[in-house]
Formats: C-alpha cells, structure tokens, sequence
C-alpha cells in the first residue's frame, strides 16, 4: 500500500502548489512525466536498477499529483467529490502505477 501513503503525501504537498493555475500544474507535471519516462528508458537500457527505482519513485509521486489534480478539478465542477470518483480515480492510479512498474522489471530483465 505504498501508492496510498504516496497519494496521502501528494495531497499534503498539493497545497504549496496551489497557488498555481491547475493548466500550469498539469502541464508542469506533464513535462516532468515526460523526462523521467525518458531517464527511465534510459536507466533501464543501462541496466541501472536504482537509478530505475528513483525514477519509478518520481513517475509514481507524478502520478499521485494528477489524481489530486482530477480530484480538485471534479470538486470544483460538482462542489464535491464523491467516494465513487476517488475509487475510480484510485483504482486507476494503482493500476497506472502497476503497469508501469511492470514495464519498467521487463526492461531491466530483457
């Protein structure tokens, strides 16, 4: 249940990064999803298993981010979030996070 205590941790930090406009939060952490999905590749094609775990590591904690950012956009369209759309958004979290800790063992074994 690491992915829980990641998420809860995003959304404590979530509230520092407030103070930017959400497209800007959305694009930033696009970006940065971006460079760590190319470090990884490259660690991996290197054969480099912690620097793959920092970078999974940081993927994740993106990850966490655009759940909070879905989260707080569905509460400012409805006025709230309901428990269904935080264990869609949750479930898909986790399973965003599998695949790509699947992928990523893949290529460090290939």
């Amino acid at each position: 249940m690491q992915w829980a205590a990641a998420l809860k941790k995003i959304q404590r930090d979530s509230n520092n990064s407030q103070k930017l406009p959400v497209l800007t939060q959305e694009k930033n952490i696009k970006e940065a999803m971006f460079f760590y999905a190319k470090n990884l590749r490259e660690n991996c094609k290197k054969k480099n298993f912690d620097g793959s775990e920092n970078t999974l590591r940081k993927l994740i904690a993106l990850r966490a981010k655009q759940v909070v950012i879905l989260l707080q956009k569905i509460k400012a369209k409805k006025g709230k979030v309901s428990q269904n759309a935080v264990d869609e958004a949750v479930k898909k979290y986790y399973s965003d996070c599998q695949k790509l800790i699947t992928s990523a063992s893949l290529l460090l074994e290939a």
